[in-house]
């Protein structure tokens, strides 16, 4: 289901951790990806920025997988 949230960003998401994701939480969420995504802070995510956000993933699983 590629259109599917995966499950941890959905449970990140429930500030309060009452097993329930309002609307506040679900964009406030969404709100601080973006600003992480959103290095320059130009309020846009450009394809460098994804592309770095990609290589910070992949090196965060890398180091995981190798603990």
């Amino acid at each position: 289901l590629h259109d599917a949230l995966p499950i941890w960003m959905l449970e990140r998401a429930d500030a309060n951790r009452d097993g329930v994701i309002t609307r506040e939480e679900f964009r406030a969420a969404a709100m601080r990806m973006f600003d992480r995504q959103d290095t320059n802070k130009d309020g846009r995510i450009d394809a460098a920025e994804r592309q770095q956000s990609r290589q910070q993933r992949m090196e965060r699983r890398d180091r995981q997988q190798a603990d």
